[in-house]
């Protein structure tokens, strides 16, 4: 059984986890526009169209996890 003290660590983990890439973006959206000789515009729309990938993946890994698991 899981402990109340475990679940909350792990859902605070996976809070500050996957808020990162959000906050990194933002700090760096200038510095990699300027390494790599592009807008902010286009930096922008990478993650952007990276989010939309994942979004779209999630149903299809989902059910292939489960399919696994079972």
């Amino acid at each position: 059984m899981i402990t109340c003290r475990t679940a909350i660590s792990l859902g605070v983990s996976q809070l500050v986890c996957w808020r990162i890439p959000y906050y990194l973006i933002a700090a760096f959206s200038s510095q990699i526009a300027e390494d790599l000789g592009w807008s902010g515009a286009i930096v922008y729309a990478g993650f952007a169209t990276a989010l939309v990938i994942m979004a779209l993946a999630s149903p299809l890994t989902g059910r292939s996890t489960a399919l696994v698991v079972e």
